[in-house]
């Protein structure tokens, strides 16, 4: 293991507020941690895979993909290093990984075994804290996703659609769905959808292609939503 490394995960989330120190004594050398390295195109886990591992992505940036096949339609982002990837499927009774992860260039990982992520929940408290911080966060932007504040016009609940898909609320996002599809979603019609869109990407905010919208920035769509 790199000298550096326990000062590297420091800074990760779940082990902000643990020293470097801790970090060494009580987790490198008391907890079976992997490094793992991808190279550009290979897929770390697949849509539905079960979750056995608490997993770190240290640096390098990651393609995520997630398929909605009843609402045909998949949406697709980019998330960089460092990061915890989907910690809130190792427990309860649905432990499938939500998205495709894909490397962007090299990825570097840091994996921790979940009969090892329950010793570090029962022995460290700031570990436990940052944990449960962290869901928390997770169920309350889930709860707020499920019953968004009205909206009022079509623009809005355009970008907010574009939003609630969303890990990070900036960066590049695509979606690939038919305009029809996203016009029964929002309860108007594909006139309607596709003016407003066409709006939109007329202000270069968005680029359309056929059944294909992708953002460039999302900060730059939502800057107005209520958060």
């Amino acid at each position: 293991m790199d000298t550096k490394q326990p000062l590297r995960l420091a800074s990760l989330p779940l082990l902000q507020g643990i020293s470097a120190l801790d970090i060494s004594q009580l987790i490198m050398e008391n907890v079976g941690t992997r490094e793992l390295s991808l190279e550009d195109g290979e897929r770390f886990v697949t849509q539905g895979d079960v979750c056995q591992h608490l997993a770190f992505l240290l640096d390098g940036t990651f393609r995520t993909t997630t398929d909605y096949p009843e609402r045909s339609y998949n949406f697709t982002e980019y998330l960089s290093g460092p990061m915890v990837i989907e910690p809130d499927v190792l427990y309860g009774i649905q432990r499938q990984f939500v998205s495709t992860y894909e490397a962007l260039g090299t990825c570097h990982l840091l994996l921790i075994p979940k009969s090892d992520v329950n010793r570090l929940l029962f022995s460290i408290e700031v570990f436990r804290l940052n944990y449960l911080n962290l869901l928390s966060t997770l169920s309350v932007r889930r709860r707020q996703a499920s019953l968004p504040p009205p909206l009022p016009n079509l623009r809005a609940r355009i970008c907010q659609f574009f939003a609630l898909h969303a890990t990070t609320p900036s960066g590049t996002k695509q979606f690939r769905i038919r305009m029809s599809d996203m016009a029964r979603y929002l309860d108007t019609t594909r006139a309607r959808i596709s003016v407003v869109l066409h709006e939109i990407q007329a202000e270069r905010l968005i680029r359309i292609d056929r059944n294909f919208i992708e953002i460039p920035h999302l900060e730059d769509l939502t800057p107005t939503l209520p958060t």
